[in-house]
């Protein structure tokens, strides 16, 4: 099964250079991580190394979110963090 294109209002972003994003996530039909493992899928076929983080609320009451955004990662200059729509 071939992966699905994102959305026409998406593949301009998307064709472009990778800017920083925090994209939200809820309960409803699940765009925003079609949106981030489409991009994802993006930046590796084209060979860069990325960290993609989906945070929960949980994970949001364990730690600080600024620090892991703010810390630098030592493998990869782009991070995609999805975040719950709270």
């Amino acid at each position: 099964m071939k992966p699905a294109d994102p959305p026409t209002i998406f593949r301009e972003w998307l064709s472009r250079d990778p800017a920083p994003a925090y994209l939200l996530y809820g309960e409803g039909a699940g765009l925003a991580g079609f949106l981030a493992k489409t991009w994802e899928r993006r930046l590796r076929d084209e060979g860069l190394p990325i960290e993609l983080h989906r945070w929960t609320v949980e994970d949001l009451g364990r730690e600080s979110a600024t620090a892991a955004w703010r810390s630098p990662s030592f493998f990869s200059r782009l991070r995609i963090f999805t975040l719950p729509d709270l």
